[in-house]
Order: structure tokens, then C-alpha cells, then sequence
């Protein structure tokens, strides 16, 4: 992985691995990372207890970066530096993550549906409607939140106030 992006307020997993791909066995493997910035960290999750890889093993590793809500949008930068000894000789290499905060947006989606939502009517964009004496019309509205922060203070209520109007929701 050499890029990320999360949401300010949120946190981001990604699962990858640290491996031997050498030619002999490794020891004193170890790795850290460190992140720049305020208001973002990161944590480095693996389980080596032997401290040892063979030749071809792999182990899982995770790392978790969280962003504050109070984190600066924009582009950082989360460094994992891997150790080992091989053949009686310390090596390390250095990874470099760009890490993107993104701001948490509610984004509303409003969709006009003909009849009832399951019969496949083609959406609409406004409710148009007309009904004759003891006859009914129900329209369906659906609002969904396509953004990445939740819509709050939500209402919904009719334009013209006629009594024989009415608005139910679920």
C-alpha cells in the first residue's frame, strides 16, 4: 500500500503483511512507524513472538490511522521502518505511506419514485400528481445519505399546507 485516504473523525484499517522473500532466514525482525502531523496517529499492529521469519513466511500486520476531528484536511506523510539481521548483518528499508484526511461530508440523495418502489417505476425529480374524488395517490420519496458524515436535523414536510396531504415516515 503506498497511499491511504480517510475521514476526519474516522479511522481506516488497512491489513497487509510483513514477509521474508529472501534466500535465508531473518531475525530480530522488527518494525515502527511514525507519522507526521497533529490530530492523526497511527498504530502499527503484528505478532512475531520469535522474532524470526523463514524463508517465504509471512505474518499478518495491520495498521490503524485515525484522524480527529479537529486533523487538517490534506496530505500526510506515515513512515514503517522494518529491521532485521541477516546473515550475521543488520538491514532495514523504509516504507512511505501518503496519508490524504478527507472532510466528512453528509451528501443527501432525494429520488421520486412513480408508484411503489418495488414495481421499478423510473425516478422522478419532483412529485407530480393528480387525484380524483375517493381515490388515493401514494408517491414514494427516498433520501439516503451517499456522503461520509451522518445527516442530522433531518425534516421533511409538504410545500402547500392541504389538509387532505399527509406525510408518513419509516
Amino acid at each position: 500500500v503506498s497511499s491511504i485516504s480517510g475521514v476526519k473523525g474516522k479511522s481506516v484499517t488497512v491489513t497487509g503483511a510483513l514477509g521474508n522473500v529472501g534466500t535465508m532466514e531473518v531475525s530480530q525482525v522488527s518494525a515502527s512507524g511514525a507519522m507526521e502531523g497533529s490530530g492523526i496517529t497511527a498504530e502499527l499492529k503484528y505478532s512475531l513472538a520469535s522474532g524470526s521469519l523463514n524463508i517465504g513466511e509471512n505474518i499478518q500486520a495491520q495498521l490503524v490511522i485515525s484522524a480527529a476531528d479537529t486533523a487538517a484536511t490534506g496530505e500526510y506523510q506515515y513512515d514503517i521502518t522494518t529491521s532485521w539481521t541477516a546473515n550475521l548483518e543488520q538491514k532495514s528499508r523504509v516504507q512511505r505511506i501518503k496519508v490524504t484526511v478527507l472532510e466528512a461530508k453528509a451528501k443527501m440523495n432525494v429520488t421520486v419514485l412513480s408508484n411503489r418502489e418495488a414495481d421499478g417505476s423510473p425516478a422522478k425529480s419532483n412529485i407530480v400528481a393528480s387525484v380524483r374524488p375517493g381515490e388515493g395517490v401514494s408517491q414514494v420519496v427516498r433520501i439516503t445519505n451517499d456522503g461520509n458524515k451522518p445527516i442530522t436535523g433531518f425534516s421533511a414536510e409538504t410545500r402547500e399546507k392541504l389538509p387532505w396531504i399527509s406525510m408518513t415516515t419509516n
